[in-house]
């Protein structure tokens, strides 16, 4: 951002554009908005501008000149960004429901070589890993695939299960790795939350957001007290946390239990990974190995793009600091 705080129309359409990406990774059941926060360098700065939401600091907003609220606030940071992971979820919501349906192999391949250039890239970016680093990758990755394994639950649609499925799944979504949308799985409450986005109702949406609101403004503090006093330690851990989110991701399953939730959608309870040469044996189905090896080796490319991208946001803002 500029030295006044305000960013230029181009910084505030490469927040948004950031916020699409978070959006559209965080209603995918597997895939988690906070590991594109983490890959664009914006992580830090969205932890900071969450916390920086109390009761006391939202009192005193009253007795503070404008520019100085936007300030401390951060509100040119979070409204571009925020309106492009709104946007990006109502209107992705539909279109990413269709091709998992449709070409789920495809989906799962492209997002599995996202997430695993993304921690291998934060794992060099992270510095040289200690055995203390590599303890906590492996105590992340173990947590992951547990989550990943548990049964998904089913609890009814009411409006204290929907503001809790905000608030729990919105803490999922800010840390890379762990996906808030398949939080949402677990708790059999995906397709309630997507049907009310798809269809607007506004009352399911108005509960979700309120119950993500307090999540995000809680846990906030707490991964940004971690990240502050156990920098290190704590990427190793949510590094750990995106590996092990590949178990989830893999794209060739063989669903052996499956439940149906309350639409009549099926949800999967017991999955096993198997091989692409494999998968039609055991399926029937076509496995779409080569273009799903591509679309894998097209997610390195675009991590590399958006780190490459990020940076040189990063590099630019420096510089306009010390003009």
């Amino acid at each position: 951002m500029s030295k006044k705080g305000s960013p230029s129309l181009m910084q505030m359409l490469e927040l948004y554009l950031k916020g699409m990406c978070m959006g559209a990774a965080d209603v995918i059941p597997g895939v988690s908005g906070g590991t594109v926060a983490f890959i664009t360098g914006i992580y830090d700065e969205l932890l900071l501008a969450i916390k920086s939401f109390t009761p006391l600091a939202l009192w005193k907003v009253f007795r503070q000149p404008l520019r100085t609220t936007l300030a401390v606030h951060h509100v040119f940071f979070l409204l571009p960004l925020g309106a492009g992971v709104a946007s990006s979820i109502l209107l992705l919501a539909g279109l990413m429901n269709y091709l998992l349906g449709a070409y789920p192999e495809m989906v799962w391949s492209f997002f599995f070589g996202l997430i695993a250039a993304s921690g291998l890239l934060l794992n060099y970016e992270n510095g040289r890993i200690t055995f203390d680093d590599f303890i906590c990758i492996l105590v992340g990755a173990a947590a992951a695939v547990w989550l990943a394994k548990l049964v998904p639950a089913q609890l009814a649609s009411t409006p204290w299960t929907t503001f809790m499925a905000g608030f729990i799944s919105i803490i999922a979504m800010i840390l890379p790795g762990i996906s808030g949308a398949f939080i949402l799985v677990l708790m059999g409450m995906y397709s309630s939350i997507i049907l009310a986005l798809k269809s607007f109702d506004l009352h399911t949406i108005f509960l979700f957001g309120t119950g993500a609101a307090l999540g995000l403004s809680l846990f906030s503090r707490v991964l940004s007290w971690l990240l502050d006093r156990y920098a290190k330690v704590t990427v190793s851990t949510l590094i750990g946390f995106m590996y092990g989110s590949l178990y989830k991701v893999w794209p060739w399953k063989v669903t052996e239990a499956y439940i149906l939730d309350h639409h009549e959608k099926v949800i999967p309870t017991v999955q096993k990974n198997v091989t692409p040469w494999n998968y039609f044996a055991m399926t029937g189905q076509e496995p779409f190995l080569l273009p799903s090896v591509m679309l894998m080796v097209a997610a390195v490319v675009v991590v590399a793009g958006i780190h490459l991208w990020g940076k040189r946001a990063r590099l630019h803002q420096a510089s306009a600091e010390h003009v």
